[in-house]
């Protein structure tokens, strides 16, 4: 499960808006907030496209939690490994247990997740 959710950031074609959202955020950081809400947006697509695909929201939200977990047991601590994982110092959230807003085929998280507001 951990693959399909990787796929589905790879078959999302979403870097152009992170790539955006970030320079966006370095040049003026009135535009962190932005760099932020894009970044949960990214991991909501991932989830909900998991989600779909496996059709168990329930495991699928076991999964990508353990694997989260997982990834943090590994960088707490080391930037470096972390950075080299392609990962940053947020939380990795998971939000697939919440069902989509109507129409919008995304998950609207009700609280924050992790340090990021994922």
């Amino acid at each position: 499960m951990p693959l399909t959710h990787e796929r589905a950031h790879t078959a999302s074609r979403y870097r152009p808006l992170l790539v955006t959202a970030t320079l966006a955020a370095t040049v003026d950081p009135l535009h962190r907030p932005l760099h932020t809400a894009v970044a949960c947006t990214v991991k909501r697509w991932a989830d909900q496209s998991t989600a779909e695909r496996v059709g168990d929201r329930r495991s699928t939200a076991r999964a990508v939690g353990k694997a989260a977990l997982a990834i943090r047991r590994i960088t707490t601590g080391h930037p470096a490994a972390l950075h080299a994982l392609g990962g940053s110092r947020a939380s990795p959230g998971v939000h697939v247990a919440d069902r989509p807003a109507h129409g919008s085929g995304l998950a609207i998280p009700r609280h924050a997740a992790g340090p990021d507001g994922c």
